[in-house]
């Protein structure tokens, strides 16, 4: 094997292991979000019981933790193929 060609494997094998860590990261954020959902009683934030202050409730929270793992999915991978 050639260096040019070690050097392309090592590249390639290098984001694969930078995409592994993005998708722990992410999965780790939205299980975090999800777990805290769920703890109650938690006066004033949204959990199982009321929505708090706001608006939201499980129904929507749990969409939003989803969107938020989708970002950080997204913002990372672009990020990591920054020079």
């Amino acid at each position: 094997m050639s260096s040019v060609q070690a050097r392309r494997q090592h590249k390639a094998l290098a984001a694969v292991h930078q995409a592994a860590i993005i998708d722990f990261i992410a999965s780790f954020v939205d299980q975090a979000l999800r777990v805290e959902l769920m703890l109650t009683p938690k006066p004033g934030l949204v959990d199982q019981r009321n929505s708090g202050a706001s608006i939201m409730d499980t129904s929507t929270a749990k969409p939003t933790a989803k969107s938020v793992f989708l970002i950080l999915r997204r913002g990372g991978i672009t990020s990591a193929d920054a020079p």
